[in-house]
């Protein structure tokens, strides 16, 4: 399955019964798509199977803003964690900080509240939206996921921007009375002495 080329900006395919197979050719279009930006599933028989395929696919699009999936059934972990992976800062980092809407009615109302929440966060645009989701990863754990995670000390300061841009004071002063001896070696760190190259992160949002 393609979808339509050209300059077709929305997409309507409700009550279609796509079911799974469906659900894995739209994934596979999405994918190769740069143009979509509105995308109607209702009432298509979507399970949990079929969510994590398009959630799968939705991570590496950056031009679908709504996507409509009202009277299906599923729980929506996949599509939290599509725009919120907690997985590692580079996951999260590598998140969708695109897709602004999503528009359903499956029940779960925790769940939406805090799929709310992350568009809301989405709506700031992919940057800000990116740097204030690794700002909210680092303060749900940080001792372990600043230290514990085998983070290379020259990410470090930037990481630290981003906390002090989206975080609270009380979590940088932890953060700061944390930091092992070697980061004072930064004072004599020059930034074009940093080579982005050198790490597989992709490091645009520090």
């Amino acid at each position: 399955m393609d979808l339509p080329g050209g300059n077709i900006r929305s997409l309507m395919l409700g009550d279609n019964k796509l079911g799974e197979e469906g659900c894995s050719a739209i994934a596979r279009a999405l994918r190769n798509n740069d143009n979509l930006e509105f995308l109607y599933l209702d009432d298509n028989q979507i399970g949990v199977i079929g969510l994590e395929m398009l959630a799968d696919a939705l991570r590496t699009n950056s031009s679908l803003k709504r996507l409509h999936l009202k009277h299906n059934s599923f729980q929506l972990k996949p599509l939290i964690r599509c725009v919120f992976n907690e997985e590692s800062v580079e996951s999260v980092a590598d998140s969708n900080h695109s897709l602004k809407h999503i528009f359903l009615n499956c029940g779960y109302e925790y769940e939406s509240d805090e799929l709310e929440m992350l568009m809301k966060l989405n709506r700031l645009g992919p940057r800000l939206a990116r740097r204030k989701k690794v700002a909210m990863f680092l303060q749900r754990d940080l001792d372990r996921r600043l230290f514990g995670l085998g983070l290379d000390l020259k990410l470090l300061p930037y990481l630290l921007s981003i906390l002090s841009d989206n975080g609270n004071l009380d979590s940088l002063l932890r953060v700061v009375k944390g930091v092992p001896s070697e980061v004072s070696s930064y004072r004599r760190y020059r930034c074009d002495e940093f080579d982005a190259r050198e790490y597989s992160m992709d490091i645009e949002f520090l």
